[in-house]
């Protein structure tokens, strides 16, 4: 039709008959939770970014130099909750705690490459990052099985290396999540004021350092759920992104929740989320919000946009089992999401 050979000129998808006849709700600056009307078992709160677009560029590039730097606007509190702390200032965090016992049963006959993937996945993470201009830094927390080969090449890709402990799984643990509970250990980390934890695999579209620097914490992102959890809550926090400000009081009060978590089954995913539901609740009702932020900083195929929301996109989460189903969505993220089964499964790319 003119219309979709204007759109491939355009650069934009043409969508499915179903696609079209979809009413689309949400826009890439959508807060559904806190703005939208998704109720959720989760407490939310807008933060300022829900009611804004990103910042002006002048203002962005200063920042990102200050906070590249290591000077002390980068420490000050420019997120505007209070606490500025420590001279390290911000950072995105990976978790590659790795025990072989605990891997998933695809990879039971040979758990080094569970590893493998994972490493693979934080080198795709930086091979976007430095794509899109990320100038703020990057850590990965190894622990557990060390491998000191596969570190050597978290190093040389400019990943920062941090040793942490391993946070032990509950008993009601999904074996598919049984590792999850080690972000947990992000709050930790006193030496950064503010840190976002992010799942393996992920990949950026456009730089978000910004948010990392004005976001508050804690935050995350809101997603209207799908399966058997859409029927408990409309909407969720996915954790594949969380903005944490660590302390040592906090890391205390994480443990002694989940200790308290002591039943035999799960209630929720029996992942992280259903302990960081439980937590951010607690804090909720002792004064301390959980900030919404918009759906430009985490998404994933399945969630409904318009296609040319898409262009606004900064991070994309390519969650496993939705590989291969989702909406239409441009090129950039469609280029995303095709190269990164390269990135993170030919694994003797990097002689793991």
């Amino acid at each position: 039709s003119p219309l979709g050979a204007w759109k491939r000129l355009a650069g934009m998808p043409v969508c499915s008959k179903t696609l079209r006849s979809t009413r689309f709700n949400y826009t890439a600056d959508s807060c559904p939770c806190s703005l939208g009307g998704c109720t959720s078992l989760w407490p939310c709160t807008a933060s300022r970014l829900c009611f804004k677009h990103d910042l002006p560029s002048a203002a962005v590039a200063a920042s990102h130099r200050a906070a590249a730097l290591g000077s002390a606007t980068a420490s000050s509190d420019l997120d505007g909750d209070g606490g500025g702390r420590g001279s390290h200032g911000v950072t995105y965090l990976f978790f590659l705690s790795f025990n072989r016992s605990l891997v998933r049963n695809a990879f039971a006959s040979n758990p080094w490459k569970a590893r493998a993937r994972e490493v693979n996945r934080v080198l795709w993470f930086m091979h976007t990052a430095r794509a899109v201009g990320t100038l703020l830094p990057v850590h990965a927390v190894v622990a557990g099985d060390r491998d000191a080969a596969s570190e050597a090449k978290l190093e040389a890709a400019g990943v920062r290396l941090l040793s942490g402990p391993m946070v032990p799984s509950p008993a009601w643990a999904s074996k598919w999540h049984r590792l999850s509970f080690n972000k947990i250990a992000a709050l930790s980390f006193t030496q950064f004021r503010k840190v976002v934890v992010l799942d393996n695999d992920v990949g950026l579209l456009r730089s978000m350092d910004h948010m990392l620097l004005h976001a508050p914490a804690p935050a995350a992102v809101f997603h209207t759920t799908i399966g058997p959890l859409a029927k408990r809550t409309p909407c969720a926090v996915t954790t594949g992104l969380l903005v944490l400000r660590p302390s040592q009081r906090a890391f205390a009060r994480a443990l002694s929740t989940l200790a308290a978590m002591n039943y035999s089954r799960e209630t929720y995913d029996g992942g992280d989320e259903e302990f960081w539901l439980r937590y951010f609740a607690d804090g909720a009702a002792a004064g301390e919000p959980l900030y919404e932020l918009p759906w430009r900083y985490h998404t994933h195929r399945l969630l409904p946009l318009p296609p040319e929301e898409w262009y606004r996109v900064r991070m994309l989460h390519l969650i496993g089992s939705l590989a291969g189903r989702g909406f239409c969505i441009p090129r950039n993220a469609t280029r995303a999401a095709e190269m990164y089964p390269t990135w993170t499964t030919r694994t003797e790319k990097w002689g793991l």
